[in-house]
């Protein structure tokens, strides 16, 4: 573990600490110092915590790119990254003090500091929270970075154990990075609560902000161990395993069979993939990061429509386990969705040209239609259920390129007015 640079608020706390003749003046009959050694105290385990935490979550995603290393991609936003780190974390110090710990409080670190002591006082749980999310936004960032880029079929063994490598190593940077960036935040947290002890007028001001520290220190925790196990590790490779699963027993033909196999394994035991009736929602989303559709916003409303539907047709026949496959199907079979906006254009343009069966247009062409917005991409889901769950059986694709007078896709002879060429084609997941 790196050691932590001596900050600014380290330094306040030492210059407050300083033999009494030494600290500044303060009001009459009022004692500074308990406050300020409780304040010091609860800094120390806090701080253990923050790098604790950091090295918990860096050891959790190399558990999961070390079990995925063959195609270790995700399709989700940053967001739903960060959602997902966020409840591991919370998970992993459920409750402080009895209070659950508020992920993403909006308030500075000066504020917070600020208020510790007064009627404005936060919880407990809301500083931690803002500590930790502070480690949660910058893995959940570094992390969508690695392992949402396109993925090529062709990458080579050597290609992926580098790709990993050069992951691992950014693991090691960002572990640095995060105890800087959130031991900054709780010194700036600490030498507020530290300047406002030195301005308070009473000594009952002085009473609760040592009452705070005091409470504070005794419910921070030490850090858990890094593991095993690994709960974040296995919450992604759930996601992974539906994301990259060809039907219920094989991959997608871009997933290593053998990782893909023991990651089911392990997240989902002995029955496999069964009574996943949203199956077909992770794969299809995958399959339009891999052909890069701008389909963030369609993917959540995809996802929120089937999970609503799942909670109105289901039927409770296992805890834990709703059988609605059957009412997921029919309600989803030969439905379409038309994209207009692409995050990846060269995707895009690799997608179509590796699937073209008769190679109708040329990839220059293709390319420059994609950049100048004349392709619109049509793709119809055919989703088959069985054993309560729904799945992709195909894809069922159609790309309307807008085709100027003077123009050939392919290269043949021009027409003399526009046109729309359309490319079709079926993708089966397990063919890829």
């Amino acid at each position: 573990m790196l050691a932590l640079q001596r900050s600014a608020g380290n330094q306040a706390v030492q210059r407050l600490l300083r033999a009494p003749a030494e600290a500044p003046a303060a009001a009459a009959s009022v004692d500074p110092w308990p406050a300020i050694k409780a304040i010091d105290a609860w800094r120390k385990k806090a701080d253990a915590l923050v790098r604790g935490t950091a090295a918990w979550q860096t050891a959790n995603v190399i558990d999961f790119v070390g079990k995925t290393s063959s195609n270790p991609s995700l399709s989700w936003a940053d967001s739903d990254l960060a959602g997902v780190m966020s409840n591991a974390v919370g998970n992993l110090l459920t409750e402080v003090g009895g209070e659950t710990i508020e992920k993403g409080a909006k308030l500075t670190a000066s504020a917070l500091g600020a208020a510790i002591g007064t009627g404005l006082e936060p919880g407990l749980g809301t500083v931690l929270g803002f500590l930790v999310g502070v480690l949660v936004e910058s893995a959940a960032s570094m992390l969508f970075e690695q392992i949402t880029g396109a993925h090529d079929p062709g990458e080579t063994a050597a290609d992926a154990a580098a790709r990993v490598t050069r992951f691992l190593q950014e693991q090691h940077k960002l572990l640095y990075e995060q105890e800087r960036t959130a031991s900054a935040e709780l010194e700036a947290i600490v030498s507020s609560a530290l300047y406002w002890t030195e301005q308070a007028a009473t000594q009952s001001d002085l009473d609760r902000i040592e009452q705070w520290a005091l409470a504070a220190a005794e419910h921070t925790l030490p850090p858990a161990s890094v593991g095993p196990p690994y709960p974040l590790a296995k919450e992604l490779l759930k996601v992974w395993a539906l994301e990259h699963a060809g039907n219920l027993t094989s991959p997608h033909a871009t997933t290593d069979a053998a990782q893909f196999d023991a990651a089911v394994a392990e997240v989902f035991g002995k029955d496999g993939l069964q009574g996943q009736a949203a199956m077909f929602v992770h794969q299809t989303r995958a399959e339009w990061q891999r052909a890069g559709l701008e389909h963030a916003a369609v993917s959540d409303a995809l996802f929120a429509e089937v999970e609503a539907l799942i909670l109105e047709k289901g039927i409770i026949f296992d805890p834990g386990t709703i059988a609605a496959a059957d009412d997921v199907q029919a309600a989803y079979q030969g439905k379409e969705f038309v994209f207009t906006e692409f995050r990846d254009p060269e995707a895009l343009r690799a997608y179509i040209n590796a699937h073209d069966p008769v190679f109708k247009v040329r990839p220059d062409f293709l390319r420059e239609k994609i950049l100048a917005g004349k392709v619109r991409a049509i793709c119809g889901l055919d989703v088959h259920a069985a054993k309560e769950s729904a799945y992709i059986d195909e894809w069922n694709w159609r790309f309307e390129i807008e085709v100027d007078p003077g123009e050939h896709p392919g290269g043949g002879r021009p027409k003399d007015s526009a046109w729309t060429e359309t490319v079709r084609f079926d993708v089966w997941p397990t063919w890829g």
